[in-house]
């Protein structure tokens, strides 16, 4: 969490907002054509912080989903989304939970 912390204070000047902060495909629920988001599901990460950090889990889908959700919401809403913060949120967070993930497979090893 700490990293998230460090993002959002280099982004100057962001409004902080209320963030589902566990958005990915997973939790979004489509429309019968499979393109049109009609609901989200699973609130337990809620909290504060800039929009942007809301979309970092997108650039797990293939393609320009991330792109096209920020293009979408962007229109709605008249926020722009700054997009490569979102995705240099996501990089952080993979590298630290690779370290992580090191460090116990060392830890359990060693015992």
């Amino acid at each position: 969490m700490a990293e998230y912390h460090a993002i959002c204070r280099l982004s100057s000047g962001a409004e902080p907002v209320l963030l589902h902060n566990d958005l990915h495909f997973g939790n979004l629920a489509l429309g019968p054509d499979g393109c049109n988001v009609c609901g989200v599901w699973d609130f337990s990460c809620v909290a504060w912080g800039p929009v942007w950090l809301d979309f970092r889990y997108l650039f797990r889908v293939p393609g320009d989903f991330a792109s096209l959700v920020a293009q979408s919401y962007e229109t709605r809403s008249g926020r722009k989304i700054d997009l490569e913060a979102a995705r240099l949120a996501l990089l952080l967070e993979n590298l630290e939970d690779d370290i992580i993930q090191r460090y116990e497979r060392r830890s359990t090893s060693e015992s």
